[in-house]
């Protein structure tokens, strides 16, 4: 890449860094999630630099930027949540899961990841292609060159094989 765009990205970041981390900061009210963040929109802004050094008001679009990664991740959280709770059948432990606090959204992650270990390779590889890669079947289909009445079948699969190894978990 070339020397401009390092030094164009530098004075970027230098100026806008803690402004964007203050402004993440104020909605999460958690500092690693807020680097997290921070830190994947930057890398995104690193990517479309050409992009950024020819706007107008770079700065502008650096705060665009962090909003909508930010506005990514609480959806691609809340996707997350909704597939976990999903596995559960059970309505009543569904209604009390987001009030507890001992089931965080990412030691349910964990523990699917953990749970689908156990699945034969194909139907993990679909599940995750799916669920933590956010494929559409379609998507998977086309992908691994396999029908999408497969795809489906292997994602039902995964569901209900999780389904029956989370309940006591959810």
């Amino acid at each position: 890449m070339d020397s401009k765009y390092h030094f164009f990205f530098n004075k970027l970041f230098d100026k806008t860094h803690g402004k964007a981390f203050n402004f993440v900061l104020s909605m999460t009210k958690n500092k690693e999630l807020t680097d997290d963040i921070v830190q994947l929109a930057y890398i995104k802004m690193w990517k479309q630099i050409e992009k950024f050094s020819n706007h107008p008001k770079p700065e502008a679009l650096v705060y665009v930027t962090v909003k909508n990664v930010f506005l990514d991740e609480i959806k691609k959280y809340n996707r997350n949540r909704v597939r976990a709770l999903r596995l559960d059948n059970n309505d009543h432990q569904v209604q009390q899961l987001p009030a507890t606090e001992n089931n965080d959204s990412s030691d349910i992650i964990s523990l699917i990841h953990k749970k689908l270990e156990f699945l034969p390779a194909r139907i993990k590889n679909i599940y995750n292609l799916y669920c933590f890669e956010e494929l559409t079947p379609k998507e998977i289909a086309k992908k691994l060159k396999i029908s999408r009445t497969t795809v489906q079948v292997n994602i039902e699969t995964a569901e209900r094989y999780l389904r029956q190894e989370l309940k006591n978990h959810l």
